[in-house]
């Protein structure tokens, strides 16, 4: 978790990674997490060494799908970079099962510790603070909307009429611990932290501006205090991972942003304090990496390997099982283990010498109804939420994992996966009940005159009689994603539900309002994959983020809209967590999502990892960035 370089904030921000994670959904590449395995802790599956054991590697052969294109934080890096970089970095923070962990800190800042506090603080004319309403930093003016200290309602929204007003913002202090030096020997110190926040601000640098745009000042206290200030009004639920990634000023400071774009320094040959050191890159074939001799773990232990090679494979599953069997690699990362692998990953691990770690992941496939298509789009179907539990009531989803993994699955009961803290007391999911699903279907009108035929509307509210009980399903080309809509096609007939299947690709699919069929709001019902945050994203259902001409961005998809819920969501992103306005909220999205069904959650992707079984350390989880979280930790097993 490299704070500085999140993107997964609210609105456009957000946008981004659910594009990011779409587009990898498209190719079955896991992106930020993935989900399969029937629960958090990792299952392995190994098969014991031969004897006598051999000497202990000096080499780690871990072999990627891709090769980045570059290895700087604020370059056009991709998450093959993210995986390489957990070997040069080493943190800051570790985002493990969907909570931060300090690695380059001293410890994780909080509310209840002192070293974060919310303080009010006064604000007039012209200053900037972060609207409520658009949730975007803005100059205050008069009849502006503010939330006065202490609010975090609408029910105390409030106006600005000219005087100054008092609201709320966040103070957050980061301690380093005072060991860690850069690779090359020198100090890793909060300037460098700050002079990473000073270069992702700069207007050459082409990152978000997210966070930076909604910080007040970040500075360094002393050598190892950095005090982040958020602007007035910005309660930042995230606030934990507001901390930017040290990059070495005393190396890099002599260049502009600019430079920086293209200096090997940065691009090829990063500075870190990680446990390896980047020592050659050979493009198109492999980068390799020396163990620092400046690290120690928090631990104090020192790299185990004298060198890790990362080898880029290209695509190809069974190609990739064959180099692991051969001992051409080690490892191999979840790039080269796509959805349509885990059966495969799964016998050859049953071959002696391999092992397998699968975990739940953080990627929920999901199908969502289109409820506000637009005028001349589709027939708008799901108005109904009875409709909507109905249809979910006739998905078999454990029936679907199982046939995909070979195993049933966890089956999130709305958009958080269970693994995630925020997850606790949240409505259970719909069960598989066919039987009832179509008794409700009788109930509410929709008629089925023989066996196998389409339901058709008798007496339905605003739906002219003979409608059939048909719709079109939008998916992704690719085995998995058409076997995912033919088993739900499937299921839906049994209830006299008919489904026609079509797909397209995922830039075609998913462009943005008005031209793609699902931000367009040109579609019935769509199958895709969503990822999860460390905060939970109740924008998704927000009606103010329903795409439109006013908002292009949006990315409520599906339309849906609920006051009770829109309520709840200011709340939740006008909260600090910990706070019960925070805690309440969160339960409450998630219970109308449950109750309301916009989207049928069908199952939480697998992450994994395989590798020879000499090695020992690989713990793949949820929420990292990397299956290579703690590389700096894996050793040959005694």
């Amino acid at each position: 978790m490299r704070g500085n370089s999140r993107t997964n904030g609210r609105t456009t921000a957000l946008a981004v990674m659910v594009g990011v994670s779409i587009a990898l959904a498209g190719c079955g590449a896991p992106a930020v997490d993935f989900p399969g395995a029937t629960s958090a802790t990792p299952s392995i599956t190994a098969t014991p060494a031969a004897s006598p054991t051999p000497p202990a590697p000096t080499s780690l052969f871990v072999c990627l799908a891709e090769e980045p294109a570059s290895l700087y934080l604020y370059g056009d890096s991709g998450r093959a970079a993210d995986v390489i970089l957990e070997a040069i970095y080493d943190g800051p923070i570790d985002l493990r099962s969907f909570e931060p962990q300090p690695v380059l800190l001293e410890k994780i800042p909080s509310l209840a510790d002192g070293d974060a506090r919310i303080e009010p603080v006064t604000i007039t004319f012209n200053d900037v603070y972060l609207n409520p309403e658009t949730l975007e930093p803005e100059t205050m003016a008069r009849g502006k909307p503010y939330l006065p200290s202490g609010c975090r309602s609408a029910d105390c929204l409030a106006t600005f009429a000219g005087d100054p007003v008092q609201v709320d913002r966040l103070v957050v202090q980061f301690r380093l611990r005072p060991d860690v030096r850069w690779s090359d020997g020198t100090a890793l110190t909060a300037g460098d932290s700050v002079f990473s926040y000073e270069l992702d601000g700069h207007p050459d640098t082409p990152t978000t501006k997210y966070l930076f745009a909604r910080t007040f000042s970040y500075q360094a206290l002393d050598d190892h205090t950095i005090e982040w200030i958020g602007l007035p009004g910005f309660l930042d639920a995230e606030f934990p991972g507001n901390f930017w990634t040290p990059l070495p000023e005393h190396q890099l400071g002599q260049w502009t942003a600019a430079d920086l774009l293209a200096r090997p320094e940065t691009n090829e040959t990063p500075l870190g304090w990680g446990p390896y050191v980047v020592e050659g890159w050979e493009p198109g074939n492999h980068l390799r990496l020396r163990a620092n001799p400046e690290y120690r773990s928090a631990s104090g232990d020192p790299p185990a390997f004298d060198t890790v090679i990362f080898r880029f494979l290209g695509a190809g599953v069974e190609s990739a099982l064959d180099q692991l069997r051969t001992g051409e690699c080690d490892v191999l990362d979840e790039s080269l283990l796509p959805m349509s692998a885990y059966s495969s990953a799964r016998a050859a691990a049953s071959t002696a010498g391999l092992a397998l770690g699968a975990v739940d992941g953080s990627i929920i496939e999901r199908m969502d109804f289109g409820m506000q298509p637009v005028d001349d789009g589709p027939p708008a179907l799901w108005q109904d939420a009875s409709l909507r539990q109905a249809v979910a009531a006739c998905l078999d989803r454990n029936g679907l994992a199982e046939a995909l993994f070979g195993e049933t699955g966890q089956i999130p009961a709305s958009f958080l996966p269970a693994g995630h803290p925020q997850a606790a007391g949240a409505a259970s999911a719909a069960g598989y009940s066919p039987e009832a699903a179509r008794q409700s279907l009788e109930e509410l009108g929709w008629r089925q005159g023989h066996a196998g035929e389409a339901r058709v509307a008798s007496g339905v509210p605003a739906v002219a009689n003979g409608t059939p009980l048909a719709f079109t399903l939008w998916t992704l080309p690719g085995e998995v994603p058409q076997a995912v809509a033919e088993r739900i096609q499937s299921d839906l007939a049994g209830c006299g539900v008919a489904v026609t299947i079509d797909s397209a690709p995922a830039a075609e699919l998913f462009a943005s309002w008005p031209d793609g069929q699902v931000f367009g709001r040109s579609f019935s019902a769509v199958v895709w994959a969503w990822p999860t945050f460390y905060s939970p994203a109740c924008e998704m259902f927000a009606s103010w983020e329903i795409p439109s001409d006013e908002q292009p961005q949006g990315i409520n998809a599906s339309g849906f809209s609920d006051p009770g819920y829109d309520s709840a969501c200011r709340t939740l992103l006008w909260s600090p967590p910990g706070t019960a306005e925070y805690d309440q909220a969160v339960a409450q999205v998630q219970a109308v999502v449950a109750e309301q069904v916009p989207v049928v959650p069908l199952f939480v992707r697998p992450r994994l990892i395989a590798y020879a079984d000499w090695l020992c350390g690989p713990q793949p989880d949820p929420s990292t960035t990397s299956v290579l979280w703690n590389l700096e930790s894996w050793r040959a097993c005694p």
